[in-house]
């Protein structure tokens, strides 16, 4: 979704448990950054459950910078969540 100012929310990269850490969510993030910065976005934001220490590290090893704490719904229940960032390069 894009939110005010550029910036877009990233909902979610999953991958199939067989197809996990053979890098095709890393190729899917970053070919998808690709096209958002060449539509001229100038931010994209994802969120994660806390928990989700394997979704945190995916981030983080593709170039997500740690934001802030926040609340992330999850089915209807509000969890405790976390927000990571990504600048357009210039």
């Amino acid at each position: 979704s894009v939110l005010p100012d550029g910036l877009v929310e990233l909902v979610a990269v999953y991958v199939a448990r067989g197809r996990q850490r053979s890098g095709i969510g890393g190729r899917l993030l970053s070919g998808s950054l690709d096209v958002l910065w060449r539509a001229g976005v100038s931010a994209v934001e994802v969120s994660a459950l806390a928990s989700n220490v394997p979704a945190r590290a995916f981030y983080e090893l593709n170039g997500a910078t740690f934001v802030r704490f926040a609340e992330v719904d999850e089915g209807g229940e509000r969890l405790a969540g976390v927000v990571y960032h990504w600048t357009a390069p210039t």
